[in-house]
């Protein structure tokens, strides 16, 4: 394991105030062959003055802003490492997150996963953690559930998947790499925390109740089955086969449809939208009987109910692991 060389790849944008956390974690890593890359895509506060008072311990990337998916794939030409971790400027590793990963490092693996501790913006834990499902990929994109610092890649994976293309992948690049990574090989997880995971009010990636969010993670699904259709060669199956078990995929079209149909982008009409949601839910493998028949009580009374109810609705069904909506969506 010690000839293995290591690459922790922070990519960072306007995150300055959090920046020397995220960059001390990297350095502090008790495995000693590794290399800390750091990318500014275009930050426009004092992050470069960040950077810069690390001198030579940490290797710099200053480019023009371009999103994340043109940050990561400038880190990792720059980068050297045999394993590589990604981490947001807003998050940080703890010291033995590299060392731990590489004892799992063995021929076959994809993606190494864990978990990261749920933090806020003045470093406070919450008590919560994210990390990811253990959905297979093949399944549709509900698979990428794991944020973009809970993973790390064995160089010759990410070899075959990137460049990541950077028009598509300007937010939301973790999506692309874990569930093109996962369909080549085995992907292992882990139940220790070995990070941190920032939420703060600013994260990067907008509300995502917002109809631009919507759309985009609508575009989202298509790009995933275009690039896993092409890295598999026809084994995804067709996009309607693969969204056939993703329900938020048509819920996300129906909210689309309802909220502005003069520009909604596809040729939808609501009924057919409500019945290929429906079918999504009985398709989806992972949930039990309860929640799919919630589950279709909730699209079809989202659909129908008046604009004025559908906001409480979408709360509904995005808090619904909690209380009495948990116990009404099936959770």
């Amino acid at each position: 394991m010690e000839r293995l060389r290591a690459s922790v790849i922070i990519n960072n944008y306007n995150y300055a105030r959090f920046l020397r956390a995220a960059i001390d974690s990297a350095l502090s890593q008790t495995y000693q062959n590794c290399e800390v890359v750091v990318v500014d895509d275009g930050s426009t506060d004092n992050s470069r003055e960040v950077i810069e008072s690390y001198d030579r311990r940490v290797k710099a990337v200053y480019k023009c802003n371009g999103g994340q998916g043109s940050a990561l794939n400038a880190g990792f030409e720059a980068s050297s490492g045999d394993l590589i971790i990604f981490l947001d400027a807003d998050d940080v590793l703890l010291p033995c997150a590299v060392e731990t990963v590489l004892t799992e490092l063995r021929e076959g693996v994809a993606r190494i996963q864990y978990l990261l501790e749920v933090i806020n913006g003045s470093g406070e834990a919450s008590g919560r953690y994210v990390g990811g499902s253990r959905v297979p990929a093949r399944l549709g994109p509900f698979a990428a559930d794991s944020p973009m610092s809970a993973n790390a890649f064995p160089r010759q994976i990410l070899e075959r998947i990137m460049p990541i293309p950077e028009k598509e992948w300007a937010i939301a690049a973790d999506a692309f790499l874990t569930i093109l990574s996962s369909v080549l090989g085995e992907v292992v997880y882990l139940d220790n925390a070995l990070g941190k995971y920032r939420i703060h009010g600013h994260n990067a990636g907008g509300n995502p109740d917002s109809l631009v969010e919507i759309r985009r993670g609508i575009l989202g699904d298509f790009n995933l089955h275009a690039s896993l259709h092409e890295l598999t060669r026809g084994e995804t199956g067709s996009l309607e086969q693969w969204l056939g078990r993703y329900p938020p995929h048509w819920v996300g079209r129906i909210t689309s449809l309802r909220e502005s149909p003069a520009d909604h982008p596809w040729d939808d009409k609501l009924f057919p939208l409500m019945y290929r949601a429906v079918s999504a839910t009985w398709r989806q493998p992972y949930w039990n009987l309860r929640r799919r028949l919630a589950y279709s009580v909730w699209i079809v009374g989202y659909s129908l109910s008046p604009k004025r109810m559908a906001p409480a609705l979408r709360r509904l069904e995005r808090r619904g692991s909690e209380g009495l909506s948990g116990l009404l969506l099936g959770r």
